[in-house]
């Protein structure tokens, strides 16, 4: 075997061992595990990651015996130890989910990654600057302090990455628009399609970046969308003494409309009473394990919370309630069939950060999801479910790369059910 075929075969079995190993983690991720063992686990996927080559190399060299040029291939396995064989099965199996992911994100992940209306990506930092004329001036006072502002004050090493693009903000408009479940033989009034305007939020991470400008600016934002509803599916905070400052940056939006929350698994880490009780004091609706009717732009809505695996209990059912329109916010889209089974039209979730690094040709890598990086952001159609899945406003870890933080206004389009009691004509 010469030098190429066997730097080849180093090359795919390393992309193998690499792709075994996200899969552990992804899943890992999504079992609702306490973090320190997480972390822990994380340290043997870094170890096996970095490892696998220098090991493969020492026991797989590339020497005249093992390569011969004039060794067919059973001679060559022949000369491999059982150990070598294993490493070789290991690297090599791991390629065939590696092409299955790159595959399905080139045929219809990536048109459901970033399925979207109309887009508008913001450099908070320049935008912020342009309305402070006093900034104007590169090295100005003014200019350092609003880049803190915005950027907040972590030194994480990510922030060094050129291309890095966690302070860029995408505003994205979206429509779902489907018939879930009108039963009228005869079209009518009460058949007309109606329209909810949510603005879906998550994942906002408030630690030490970005800054608090950041956060005012996408809360700005979200004003501006003047929609039906507000919801924020989890993860709020990743600092329990920032927990007044997160309730206040959110405070104007209940005030506008009602705003529905649930917590995520890194909220669970800290009191839940106590973060229920700061965003419940300014208007916020908590739907963690609840099942609440509610009328929204003249609809009968139905809003329910998941917050498994971490905390709280599955949501009531409601396959036979008579809402136009069926709402499940689950932190982590991983509860899909779960919500077809109990009946919900819409399910709102986010968790996955659409990966925070999407790589050209094959997409995103890393989502803590038992599904991987199928449901890692992006607009799905699953049977008689619509799923919406956010890339999230901030993270743990200040990286980003093709996959900026996003801010959502669904336009939600919906033909109310008619019930019994609207099919049956008044008696004379």
């Amino acid at each position: 075997m010469n030098v190429i075929a066997w730097a080849v075969l180093l090359v795919l079995c390393c992309i193998g061992n690499y792709e075994w190993w996200v899969i552990l983690v992804n899943r890992s991720h999504a079992m609702g595990a306490e973090r320190r063992r997480l972390r822990r686990f994380r340290t043997f996927h870094d170890a096996g990651v970095l490892l696998y080559p220098v090991v493969m190399v020492w026991r797989v060299p590339m020497s005249s015996i093992a390569f011969a040029s004039d060794a067919g291939p059973g001679d060559l396995w022949s000369m491999f130890s059982s150990l070598d064989r294993c490493l070789l099965l290991w690297g090599l199996s791991g390629c065939v989910p590696f092409a299955w992911v790159a595959a399905r994100w080139r045929i219809i992940g990536k048109a459901e990654y970033f399925a979207c209306d109309q887009t508008q990506t913001f450099d908070v930092f320049q935008t912020l600057m342009q309305r402070q004329s006093a900034a104007a001036v590169v090295g100005d006072p003014d200019a350092k302090h609003l880049r803190t502002q915005v950027q907040g004050t972590s030194r994480h090493g990510f922030l060094l990455f050129p291309w890095n693009q966690v302070f860029r903000l995408e505003v994205n408009r979206k429509t779902i628009s489907w018939d879930p479940g009108a039963k009228a033989e005869t079209p009518g009034p009460d058949c007309e399609t109606r329209t909810l305007r949510i603005v879906h939020l998550s994942d906002l991470h408030l630690l030490d970046c970005p800054g608090e400008a950041f956060y005012r600016f996408v809360v700005e934002k979200a004003v501006e969308f003047q929609p039906d509803a507000f919801v924020l599916s989890g993860d709020l905070l990743d600092d329990i003494g920032l927990l007044g400052l997160a309730a206040d940056i959110l405070r104007p939006l209940p005030q506008l409309a009602p705003s529905f929350l649930i917590l995520g698994n890194h909220d669970c880490e800290f009191s839940e009473p106590q973060i229920r009780r700061a965003f419940t004091d300014t208007g916020w609706i908590d739907v963690g394990s609840r099942n609440l009717p509610v009328t929204l732009h003249g609809m009968r809505v139905r809003i329910a919370g998941n917050e498994r695996p971490w905390t709280g209990m599955r949501p009531p059912a409601i396959a036979d309630s008579e809402a136009d329109l069926k709402i499940v916010i689950s932190h982590s889209p991983d509860f899909i069939h779960d919500a077809i089974r109990d009946g919900y039209d819409l399910m709102l979730s986010g968790h996955t950060h659409g990966g925070q690094v999407v790589l050209p040709l094959i997409g995103p890598v890393y989502a803590p999801s038992r599904f991987g990086t199928r449901y890692a952001s992006g607009l799905f159609s699953r049977g008689p479910l619509r799923v919406h899945v956010s890339r999230g406003i901030g993270a743990n870890d200040p990286l980003r790369f093709g996959s900026c933080p996003e801010l959502t206004l669904l336009t939600v389009h919906v033909r109310p059910r008619l019930t019994s009691s609207r099919l049956t004509s008044p008696q004379s």
